[in-house]
């Protein structure tokens, strides 16, 4: 039986909860550029969109998201590029009040890269 989520034949210009499989993904931060997301009722917002090595989708990044990463490794984006991260689904995520899922970054670095 497929358990694939209804909000998955939803089309999206950005990586979502849905479209993560379960479990945690090690993944290499390509870029990060300024960008808008449409929200619930057409509610336009500025995020950064974290774009990743190997995926044509940028994950839309909240701002808990990117003060992790500015743990991991600095305030500037710039700094980000290159640099591996762990993200995961994460169910719990509120949106509007009602739980969406969102994704998170775990705060430690993946083995895969060393801190200069």
């Amino acid at each position: 039986q497929d358990e694939q989520h209804w909000r998955t034949f939803v089309e999206s210009d950005v990586i979502r909860f849905v479209d993560l499989p379960p479990g945690d993904h090690d993944v290499q931060i390509n870029e990060v550029k300024r960008g808008r997301v449409i929200g619930l009722g057409g509610k336009s917002s500025g995020k950064p969109m974290i774009y990743l090595v190997g995926k044509d989708k940028p994950i839309a990044a909240s701002s808990a998201m990117c003060s992790v990463i500015e743990q991991l490794y600095g305030k500037a984006p710039a700094k980000w590029k290159k640099r591996w991260v762990t993200i995961y689904g994460d169910p719990t995520v509120k949106y509007g009040g009602v739980a969406v899922g969102g994704i998170r970054v775990r705060p430690v670095a993946p083995r895969k890269d060393s801190k200069p």
